[in-house]
Parts: structure tokens; sequence; C-alpha cells
């Protein structure tokens, strides 16, 4: 598994702590690099695409991430701050 800097704000864990860390690692892989696909957050993290893709919803449910464009070269937007009430 690829080790990703922990960039996730603590005031946004805080909020959510009801996540798991592996919600919390594949919100890091995106913040490191927004155009990368459900597949291939799954093939650095060694978890399924299915499985980051179940993650990701929980961070599109609470208004943390939200995906533009298609899956294959869309892009991810965090979403401000006031947004995220953080």
């Amino acid at each position: 598994m690829a080790e990703v800097p922990d960039k996730v704000p603590d005031k946004l864990k805080l909020l959510y702590p009801e996540f798991s860390d592996t919600t919390w690692d594949v919100l890091a892989h995106i913040m490191e690099n927004p155009q990368i696909t459900a597949i291939g957050i799954g093939k650095q993290m060694g978890i399924s695409d299915r499985m980051v893709r179940k993650h990701i919803a929980l961070l599109r449910n609470v208004n943390i991430v939200r995906r533009h464009g298609s899956n294959k070269s869309g892009y991810w937007e965090l979403l401000n701050e006031k947004e995220n009430k953080v």
C-alpha cells in the first residue's frame, strides 16, 4: 500500500468521527491527485474499486467532495470549508 501523507484536516476528522481511517485515506489520495479514479485509488491502497466507491459515497453524502466530468477523464473537487463547516 502506498503511503499518503496525512493531509486531511483534523477539524474534518472531528466532525465525522464515524468515518474509518480507510475513508480518510481515500480522501487523502483525492487531495493528492484530483484526477485519480476509484480504480487508481484501489490499486494504490490495495483494496477493490467497489470499496473505494463506498468510501467516496460517504464523502459525497456529507459534501466533502464532488466529481466533475466523466469517471474516466473528470476530476474531484474538494468543496470549500464553509460547505464542510470546518
